[in-house]
């Protein structure tokens, strides 16, 4: 059994639960809840979009590359449409035109 802490939900006044956060988590991910839910945490009910948000201010952000593994050179996105990579290399593309139909 995971040590993961659990928490209730609750849409609409019904209570559902609890979960553990991964569950929660797979959730959001699959559009069953929203960020709109509340959750119990503490003995206080918070929407998720705030306790996320209030979450990811106490986590550290996790490295989604392992350690000892070289990152990939980022790559910077221009308005004029170009896209600039790691390399010398770049590609244009042309962005859509959106004009107005306007009779005079």
């Amino acid at each position: 059994m995971s040590n993961e802490p659990s928490h209730k939900l609750r849409w609409r006044g019904t209570e559902s639960g609890p979960y553990p956060w991964s569950a929660i988590e797979q959730m959001l991910a699959e559009l069953q809840i929203g960020l709109h839910h509340e959750i119990e945490h503490e003995g206080r009910w918070f929407t998720l979009r705030d306790f996320i948000a209030h979450k990811a201010k106490i986590e550290p952000v996790r490295d989604p590359i392992p350690p000892g593994q070289p990152k990939p050179p980022p790559f910077n996105y221009t308005l004029a449409g170009e896209v600039a990579g790691p390399t010398s290399q770049v590609r244009r593309f042309k962005l859509p035109s959106f004009k107005a139909n306007r009779k005079a």
